[in-house]
């Protein structure tokens, strides 16, 4: 059996077959119209059984070789399995033997290359065969220890000097990198060179309508990174996460843990707030040297979760130049995520300066803005919310694609207090929502005139007409975008309307189909 194993393998190794080359080097397997990035732990195991020269390998000593510097049980070494045959799918490289092990059933040729002799395209961005020389296990890159035969005096002349060379290179690396790096995390991409693992999502958006969102969007997620030999798959996560007994709210001892047992450089965590159409995505990007932390603010849960992926992706790959020119941006996803935290947690006055020092840092962001005047209005500081929205005029112009929800929250500051103000925000808002097809404001809009009218009708006694249709038409954009919410408020002020109007049989239909709502999707509404 192969003396193989992670912490001491041999990465200079190129294995050639008919139609796929893998180069130990560069951890990525190259097929003929593109390649993939492999796990180290994943290409440790590939390796050991390449060079088991077809013996069976049982599970345990696999797990011995490859899994020694970590605590795991087999799932592991089955997931590991699986994604190997996933990458080379639909050829097939492994074949198992029930209660015996694995093997390793393509024939390869083995080719050891000198670091010179390494092709200047490898780990290029290149995904055709180019990459890697078509004869490259037949030309002379480099001396296989197993070949006998020797290279002549000359040539192991120049290997000679060359390797003083490069020893001297490294002295010289080795005390720049002493005297000028002081903190890796800040030089290079963070996660750069592991595995990545995402976290279910933590839901907290209130329905059964989101009961999907834990696994699904992790799923999702996985799937946007498109990255087999980083990112581990969902079949990957789920035996670790019940293994360790995790849901959500990690501690920081749990990240340890999944550190040391996994071997992962990088954990994503995440958290969804928010409503239909109206989402803030929460993550920490877990890494050993600390966390990078934010918020991604969206009307699509698609689009909220392909923002995340590009952060992420920007952290896998970004150089450190970008890293440290990208400083602003994050303190500033870092105030907002601190911001609704200690919102979540009932200290608003302290999560209302956090957002206000973002502001400071970036006047003109939108969502920040909208989010703060909306915390403030529902504290009962109207005013203070609304001149928030006045601070930029431009940012309620027809321009802006949130120009229909900074109307909405006006309208909402005026409620209690200008009939007319409040009236002409709120035709504002339905007008500009309509281009942009947000319904979910459209709904709020027609809600909160149907109460305007409502009020209206009570003071001067006047017909409710123009309430029962602005809640009809309200219902009716709930309806579309599948908010329970919306659905079931408006269902209770259609019951109430109708029970001010006499309309007992109505207001009562209403009145069950809105008690129905709320069992069905488990809602905190109280009727």
């Amino acid at each position: 059996m192969p003396q193989i194993d992670f912490q001491q393998q041999d990465f200079s190794q190129v294995y050639c077959a008919e139609n796929f080359k893998i180069c130990c080097r560069e951890r990525v397997v190259y097929f003929a119209e593109h390649k993939v990035e492999v796990r180290p732990k994943t290409l440790a195991l590939m390796q050991y059984l390449i060079e088991s020269k077809r013996d069976i390998c049982t599970k345990t000593e696999l797990m011995e070789a490859i899994w020694d510097d970590v605590h795991c049980d087999e799932q592991v070494l089955f997931q590991t399995i699986s994604e190997i045959r996933r990458i080379f799918a639909p050829q097939k490289v492994i074949q198992t033997f029930p209660r015996k092990g694995y093997r390793w059933c393509v024939n390869v040729t083995r080719q050891a290359l000198e670091p010179s002799a390494v092709p200047a395209d490898i780990g290029g961005t290149t995904t055709s065969n180019s990459s890697l020389p078509n004869d490259i296990c037949h030309r002379g890159y480099g001396h296989d220890p197993l070949d006998t035969n020797k290279p002549p005096l000359a040539v192991k002349l120049v290997l000679q000097h060359y390797k003083l060379l490069l020893a001297l290179l490294g002295v010289i690396t080795l005390c720049y990198f002493l005297l000028f790096n002081t903190t890796t995390f800040d030089k290079q991409p963070v996660g750069a060179t592991g595995t990545v693992i995402i976290l279910p999502v933590s839901n907290q958006v209130i329905g059964r309508d989101h009961a999907w969102v834990p696994l699904g969007a992790m799923d999702q997620l996985i799937g946007n990174l498109n990255n087999r030999g980083k990112v581990m798959s969902t079949e990957y996560v789920l035996p670790l996460v019940a293994k360790l007994s995790l849901t959500a709210n990690y501690s920081r001892n749990d990240i340890a843990t999944m550190f040391k047992r996994t071997g992962a450089n990088l954990v994503v965590e995440t958290e969804l707030n928010g409503n239909v159409r109206d989402y803030q995505l929460s993550y920490r990007l877990h890494v050993k040297q600390g966390e990078t932390v934010g918020v991604v603010f969206s009307t699509s849960l698609d689009d909220a979760l392909l923002q995340l992926a590009a952060i992420i992706n920007r952290h896998l790959g970004a150089s450190a130049a970008v890293i440290r020119s990208d400083f602003q941006s994050e303190l500033k996803n870092e105030l907002v995520f601190q911001a609704i935290v200690l919102y979540k947690q009932g200290k608003l006055n302290a999560a209302q300066a956090m957002l206000r020092s973002t502001l400071a840092i970036e006047p003109d962001n939108h969502s920040v803005r909208l989010l703060l005047a909306q915390w403030l209005m529902l504290a009962g500081k109207e005013l203070q919310g609304r001149e928030l929205l006045f601070e930029q005029a431009n940012l309620l112009q027809p321009t802006s694609h949130l120009s229909g929800r900074y109307a909405y929250w006006l309208a909402y500051s005026y409620s209690q207090e200008n009939f007319g103000a409040t009236l002409k925000a709120l035709e504002q808002s339905i007008k500009q929502s309509q281009v942009d097809n947000d319904f979910l404001y459209l709904g709020y809009a027609y809600q909160l005139k149907a109460a305007l009218y409502s009020d209206l009708a009570q003071q001067a006694n006047i017909n409710l007409a123009v309430a029962e249709d602005s809640l009809k038409q309200a219902l009716a954009f709930h309806q579309m975008i599948f908010c329970p919410m919306g659905v079931s408020q408006v269902k209770l002020a259609l019951a109430s309307l109708y029970q001010q109007q006499g309309k007992h049989e109505l207001s009562l239909s209403y009145l069950e189909a809105a008690k129905k709502q709320i069992r069905l999707h488990e809602l905190s509404i109280k009727i």
